[in-house]
């Protein structure tokens, strides 16, 4: 699949020459003003953007600007394109984030360069930024993208009125386990578990990570409570088909979580812990109530 490429110039012309130097290469979109340029590329998701600084209704400084104002858009990498040729303009668009500057009239062997060397960098950068969310041992998501995930999740829920919910899982007798197993019994044990939950998760914005220990989270936008009980129940199943050996479980032969969740609605005012913490409340209730086990609270807060 192409890469996609906007390109944000009034100059029809130019316009059409930019299309001709890059399209047997990228999915090339065009846009002739700034407004229309934030669309498609809140729209289109490009992987990087050539904007001109010249435009009709705003200039592309203040294009860049509005562009970057959007979190999903924020990432993505700007090449300013001019005729000015003044160092102090290349120098303000750099210093306002560009990754480039291009002077017109462009050479097409370096434009071609630069887009292919930028959109290697950012795919770079993404493989790495995926390795430093993911837990090494479980491969399943760390503490960092629960904080991340959370909190935008959080966000939305507010903005638009959705509920949130939030699972704490935690292995029974998991300091046992090792103790009498080992620690590459352990590890393994945690690897099993983490995808024992990640399978029982299947709507596609729900992600299961390792929070830490032998301590799991999921989160679950979008969803209310009789769903997520559905899902709790999921896990608990999947962890008991796993039937990994416990000699020094007082629940079970087996392997087992006890889960703790909170569905939330948010309010304007409400705080995202407060939902971690009704998450650690219930689990801590499933655990002295006996473990292998749900329970869940619903709230608006």
């Amino acid at each position: 699949m192409k890469s996609k490429v906007l390109i944000i110039e009034d100059s029809l012309s130019f316009a059409a020459y930019f299309c001709d130097v890059l399209s047997d290469s990228y999915a090339v979109s065009v846009a002739h003003n700034a407004s229309e340029g934030l669309s498609i590329a809140l729209a289109d998701q490009p992987e990087i953007i050539l904007l001109d600084l010249v435009l009709p209704d705003v200039d592309g400084y203040e294009a860049f600007k509005n562009i970057k104002s959007h979190k999903t858009l924020s990432d993505i990498p700007i090449i300013f394109v001019s005729a000015v040729s003044e160092i102090k303009d290349q120098m303000k668009g750099l210093e306002l984030g560009a990754v480039d500057y291009i002077v017109k009239p462009i050479n097409p062997d370096i434009v071609r360069a630069k887009i292919k060397n930028h959109i290697k960098i950012k795919h770079d950068f993404e493989r790495l930024e995926n390795i430093s969310l993911k837990d090494p041992l479980t491969l399943v998501g760390n503490r960092r993208l629960f904080d991340e995930r959370l909190d935008s999740e959080w966000r939305r829920a507010k903005r638009d009125g959705f509920s949130l919910g939030l699972f704490m899982l935690d292995i029974d007798f998991f300091k046992n386990f090792n103790d009498s197993k080992g620690h590459l019994a352990g590890d393994d044990c945690l690897k099993s578990i983490a995808g024992a939950i990640d399978s029982s998760l299947k709507r596609g914005g729900d992600i299961v990570v390792r929070y830490g220990g032998e301590e799991f989270a999921a989160i679950l936008p979008g969803i209310n409570l009789e769903a997520a009980q559905r899902v709790a129940e999921r896990i608990i199943e999947n962890v008991n088909k796993l039937q990994i050996k416990h000699p020094d479980s007082s629940v079970s032969e087996f392997v087992t979580v006890s889960i703790g969740g909170a569905v939330a609605l948010p309010c304007a005012e409400s705080e995202m812990t407060e939902i971690i913490k009704k998450a650690d409340v219930a689990l801590y209730s499933a655990k002295k109530s006996g473990r292998n086990r749900i329970v869940l609270a619903e709230s608006a807060f």
